[in-house]
């Protein structure tokens, strides 16, 4: 297919990935030394492949050398034209993961030769190229079903694996590791050590950090612990940190808690990105000078670090050594979506992608593998509002008695001719009286004390979540005489929409790449891909390599299940279409665009009936 065509999305990634690979001997003529001379590159390619001490194979990584071609310098090359062309062809996503995992497993054989040999068909007639790829895609059908279904099986474990890495890791990255980053750059800013017990990034919803962010030049370590986590994260700022985007050095950092622990194990980088809502040009090194300053909270930012992640205190934990990279987003660039709270800090984000490459364990089962998502509509799984002006009200009546209404909840406190409060009723939660619960000398003393009163007033807005509702500031703002006025509100325990037919979370380029050996298989490279583009649908595209032999399979889910039209192809070009809703409905088998075979359904069970009168089940 032509890869700059938008009809292109309709080919099998098998096509595209041979037209990217033809593609790319272009694009590496593009490259020094060979300045735009093509027929340099295939003599280099074909002298790679046929040298007598070759074989017929190429190296698979010739560690740079420009007089060879590789099969990591096609792959590369090709990778990078895939990964350009995405963002204008819907192709591009899943062939570029694929090429991504591709090129993964070539790097690890450096000085290592491919192992590429003629289909085991070859020579066979055609109709005896149709029935041995039929025995295939049926044989490996059934065992993947056999073993997911078992849910102990080793497909199924793998995916596990790869699943539950991305679960326990991004939690801690979410909220300690968050907080860590964020003292380090205050500390910076401020070029002073701050106290942790003392820094919310978020001062209108404070948290209860222990420790310490020292400042060494330009590097600051932060060790403390926040809601059960602990974190020691040393990180290096650059000389300059001007404009609306910068990239610091991470050199080391661990962070845990009883369930997993996350640790950076060679020098990494974290980048944080800032909308033009802050002005353009934001020059933070200037802020030094200051030890007010306060720097915002970033809009979007990104992770890329060399990792081991370790689920803890379990049996049969998992764990994970590789490469991890992370984009997290407040929002894309739209304003209007981004959480912030009064003073303008961003105080939401929600990962947009993470992709995970190297080894995964479980107890004696190691496996080196993939494993990626994005989620391109990230912002839309946030709350909803932060910052709730005029959520509530308050009044005075009879000269004694405060009234606060938020919404459909009221607090009322009753206070004496001198101001002494003797009645606290938060029906149906609470009703004291006092002095018995304590005494206080005046209504302002009460609310000054931080009491019940002003710590735990809230009220809840199904969807968005629950409210603490800020009191007016006794010392300027609160007046007996006045009639009332109107209270704000801050979002503390936000609710996270839930998911709908037309609202869900959009899980696009989807990729598990690994290594398996199948009951009474031989070993095989699987490659999973797809994207979810409903609340229970989606596509995937499956590759499945042992030997010289492939089964590639693509199609739809819906309602769950495998719907439309599922295709499945081999090395020789094979293709078998059947059309699902819920079973196979019809479907047929063909070699080099002849019908070989059809499939029906007959009383529950599929059958295949080939044109020399031949059938079996499938």
């Amino acid at each position: 297919p032509d890869i700059t065509d938008t009809g292109a999305a309709s080919a099998d990634s098998n096509s595209l990935k041979y037209a990217l690979l033809s593609a790319a001997i272009t694009e590496m003529a593009q490259q020094d030394p060979d300045q735009g001379n093509i027929l340099a590159v295939i003599n280099k390619l074909v002298g790679s492949f046929t040298t007598p001490a070759h074989e017929g194979q190429l190296l698979n990584s010739d560690g740079g050398d420009p007089n060879t071609v590789s099969l990591v310098d096609l792959l590369g090359s090709a990778g990078m034209l895939s990964s350009a062309l995405s963002s204008e062809f819907t192709y591009g996503g899943n062939v570029t993961s694929e090429l991504s995992n591709l090129l993964m497993i070539a790097q690890s054989d450096t000085d290592e030769w491919t192992s590429a040999e003629p289909s085991p068909t070859s020579g066979m007639g055609e109709l005896e190229t149709v029935k041995a790829f039929v025995a295939d895609a049926r044989t490996w059908g059934h065992v993947i079903d056999e073993q997911i279904n078992a849910n102990t099986g080793d497909l199924q474990q793998r995916l596990d694996m790869a699943g539950t890495t991305l679960d326990i890791a991004t939690p801690l990255l979410s909220e300690a590791f968050d907080y860590a980053v964020n003292a380090a750059l205050e500390a910076y800013v401020q070029g002073q050590d701050i106290d942790l017990s003392t820094y919310s990034p978020d001062p209108l919803n404070p948290v209860s950090a222990t420790g310490t962010a020292t400042i060494s030049g330009d590097t600051v370590t932060v060790i403390g612990g926040l809601n059960g986590s602990t974190f020691n994260v040393v990180m290096v700022f650059p000389n300059t940190l001007v404009g609306t985007e910068f990239t610091l050095s991470m050199t080391s950092a661990t962070v845990g808690n009883s369930d997993a622990e996350i640790v950076v194990t060679q020098p990494g980088s974290v980048t944080l990105n800032y909308a033009d809502t802050y002005p353009q040009g934001i020059d933070l090194s200037a802020l030094q000078s200051d030890s007010s300053a306060s720097v915002p909270g970033p809009d979007s930012g990104s992770l890329d670090l060399t990792v081991t992640i370790n689920e803890l205190n379990v049996t049969d934990a998992v764990s994970f050594e590789g490469a991890l990279q992370m984009s997290i987003v407040g929002s894309k660039g739209d304003s209007a979506s981004v959480i912030r709270d009064v003073t303008g800090e961003v105080v939401y984000y929600n990962p947009s992608s993470a992709s995970l490459s190297g080894s995964f364990s479980s107890g004696t089962n190691t496996v080196t593998a993939s494993a990626s998502a994005t989620m391109p509509n990230a912002e839309t799984f946030m709350p909803s509002d932060y910052w709730y002006p005029g959520i509530g009200s308050y009044s005075f009546t009879d000269s004694n008695t405060l009234v606060m209404v938020a919404l459909d909840y009221t607090r009322t406190i009753t206070y004496n001719s001198d101001q002494t409060v003797t009645v606290f009723d938060d029906t149906p939660y609470y009703q004291w009286e006092y002095p018995a619960n304590g005494t206080y000398g005046s209504l302002d003393a009460f609310l000054d004390s931080g009491d019940y009163a002003v710590q735990n007033f809230w009220t809840y807005i199904a969807g968005t979540g629950g409210y603490d509702i800020l009191v007016p500031d006794k010392s300027s703002d609160w007046n007996h005489n006045l009639a009332g006025g109107t209270l704000d509100g801050v979002l503390a325990d936000p609710e996270i929409p839930e998911e709908t037919a037309s609202n869900f979370r959009q899980i696009s380029n989807v990729s598990v790449s690994f290594n398996a050996q199948l009951d009474n298989l031989p070993a095989a490279t699987f490659t999973l891909t797809g994207n979810r583009t409903g609340l229970e649908d989606g596509n995937f595209d499956l590759n499945i390599a042992y030997g010289s032999r492939s089964i590639h399979a693509t199609g739809n889910v819906a309602q769950g299940n495998a719907a439309g039209t599922v295709t499945i192809t081999n090395q020789d070009g094979v293709v078998l279409t059947i059309d699902l809703d819920g079973v196979a409905k019809t479907g047929s088998v063909k070699y080099d665009q002849t019908e070989y075979a059809t499939i029906e359904n007959v009383r529950g069970v599929d059958v295949i009936r080939y044109i020399d009168g031949y059938f079996e089940t499938f």
